[in-house]
């Protein structure tokens, strides 16, 4: 399962999230990716080196996005996808794309435009930020593949209209297989208790533990 970070954080800023996962026997078997993106100099911050996937031009308008940086970006994640699959041998549909915020974003673009079809996508406070270039990259392999998107009604970053926009863009472009999840109270973070129940049993029916004779069969 990858976990993406957002924006201004990094891989450790996701590893509570993960370490509260693996304190279920039913989560002990899967196997957790943290990638970790590097310094941007931000053209929103005035040049301000900032962890991130891709530049953000300005924070009031997600249509003026840095396009092929964000492409970029979902490119490097769909080659870690495939040498998942390659090198380790993990079946396609074992793995989940997960992420916060700017790594939501990056788990829609990455699977929207990924040529397999792996198993599902949890986003938690995701949008989508690249809309004009949007249709043009998606691909048919994972227009069925079950999704997860939850969002706080009170998001004061990635506002609620936002992500709804963004869920019709999914929809209209052929992925169908959303649900969504609504927080009353719940502003731009993650892992509060009811939302992470509801990761928590979206998780086990997707990805379960193998039993031994399944395994032999992978």
């Amino acid at each position: 399962m990858f976990v993406i970070h957002g924006l201004g954080h990094s891989a450790y800023t996701m590893k509570p999230f993960v370490e509260r996962l693996l304190k279920h026997d039913k989560f002990k078997h899967i196997r957790f990716v943290l990638p970790d993106s590097s310094l941007v100099n931000m053209t929103a911050r005035k040049g301000k080196a900032t962890k991130s996937w891709f530049d953000i031009y300005d924070f009031m308008n997600f249509e003026e996005q840095d396009h092929k940086g964000a492409w970029k970006a979902a490119s490097n994640f769909r080659r870690l996808i495939k040498d998942e699959i390659e090198i380790r041998k993990i079946p396609p549909s074992r793995i989940v794309v997960s992420g916060f915020s700017q790594g939501a974003a990056m788990a829609y673009m990455t699977t929207a435009s990924l040529d397999i079809k792996i198993r599902a996508l949890i986003s938690l406070s995701g949008f989508i930020p690249v809309v004009d270039s949007f249709a043009t990259n998606v691909v048919d392999a994972n227009k069925s593949t079950p999704m997860l998107h939850c969002h706080g009604n009170e998001d004061n970053f990635i506002f609620l209209d936002i992500a709804k926009y963004s869920l019709n863009l999914l929809r209209k472009n052929g992925l169908q297989d959303i649900t969504y999840k609504e927080y009353d109270g719940l502003d731009h973070s993650f892992g509060r208790d009811d939302e992470f129940q509801d990761v928590c049993t979206f998780l086990e029916k997707m990805i379960p533990p193998i039993d031994a004779e399944e395994k032999s069969k992978l």
